[in-house]
């Protein structure tokens, strides 16, 4: 067992336990999403260059709900897919919510990926095809990730990977790319070039070839299994790594599957189909029950956070008269100790 700690305290602690399980891996599973994202911030900034850090978002929409999590999302968890299916640079420390711990997440999504480089064929249909299969959003200008515009001689893509306000805009002449270059899109001015682009799909749905559409119903990726997708817990991306459970998770968990299985049966009653799509799956084929859930954790080495009163917690500095002598005090009494 560990004690639940602050939460600067227990992001050094998850870099240690991370820095010492090494490529093999730590996934720390989190009680809330909001919680999961400032760890992971924590983290990064204590963590050696040489440490992966990854955070996996759950979806911002809630259970079968009537619209598709938001383009950002989704390319969020898409590089962390492809990051993961890529070798180990070096320790790895995987922080989830429950929420995206208990759903299953499409492995192969991330490597359906579109390359372009200076000198090879485009043809701006094939590509507009591939677009809306990847879940892109064709506009006539791109503001936020996960947009494409396709205007004569120049294809602007934004990246659902993308963080920031900058996007990429292709070049090509006579079915042959010209030039890639990235600009800002509040400004619209050009930044730097570069010697090729790798794209990865706006949406965790990808459609078959030949199979894409023009507008998608919302709320498609609900359906996820009916479209015959390889979905995997996210404990598998990582086979070897140990599991650290926050404090509560398990009352988390249990409350978060009840919440799915009353949205499951509230869709159903009101419609059981997607617009022009197809029936919604029940939730045991893109969330973990309690045997998927089990399954997922067995033959790990698995330890849990306890919630204690003894658990220590630093002085307020920001409310003493001095708090940078107050904190300077603090530190050489708990380093005296013997303390980090």
């Amino acid at each position: 067992m560990i004690e639940a700690e602050p939460e600067g305290l227990l992001a050094a602690r998850l870099v240690e336990r991370a820095e010492a399980a090494g490529p093999s891996g730590l996934i720390f599973v989190a009680r809330g999403e909001t919680r999961a994202a400032r760890l992971a911030r924590a983290a990064r900034a204590l963590a050696p260059a040489t440490m992966e850090v990854l955070h996996l978002p759950g979806w911002d929409c809630l259970p079968y709900d009537r619209v598709s999590p938001s383009c950002a999302i989704m390319g969020r968890r898409l590089s962390l897919l492809d990051r993961l299916g890529r070798p180990a640079r070096g320790a790895r420390l995987l922080i989830a919510s429950v929420e995206a711990a208990t759903q299953r997440l499409p492995r192969d999504a991330a490597r359906a990926d579109l390359h372009f480089a200076p000198g090879e064929p485009l043809d701006p249909e094939a590509l507009r095809q591939a677009l809306l299969r990847f879940g892109y959003i064709l506009d006539e200008r791109v503001d936020a990730p996960g947009e494409a515009a396709i205007h004569g001689s120049v294809a602007d893509l934004f990246p659902a990977t993308e963080e920031g306000a900058s996007a990429w805009r292709i070049r090509h002449e006579e079915g042959r790319i010209t030039g890639i270059s990235r600009y800002d899109v509040l400004t619209q001015r050009s930044l730097e070039e570069a010697p090729s682009l790798t794209l990865l799909p706006a949406s965790e749905l990808v459609l078959p070839e030949g199979k894409a559409m023009e507008e998608r119903p919302p709320g498609l990726e609900h359906a996820l299994p009916a479209f015959g997708t390889a979905l995997v817990p996210p404990m598998g991306l990582l086979p070897e790594a140990a599991i650290l459970l926050d404090a509560e998770t398990e009352a988390t968990r249990e409350q978060r599957l009840a919440e799915v299985e009353e949205a499951f049966r509230t869709r159903i009653a009101l419609r059981p189909s997607l617009p022009g799509g197809p029936p919604v799956p029940p939730p045991a084929e893109l969330y973990l029950d309690d045997a998927a859930w089990k399954a997922a954790l067995h033959g790990r080495q698995v330890e849990t956070a306890e919630n204690g009163e003894d658990a220590p917690t630093p002085p307020r500095f920001a409310g003493e008269a001095d708090p940078d002598a107050a904190f300077l005090s603090f530190l050489e009494e708990e380093t005296g100790q013997g303390r980090r």
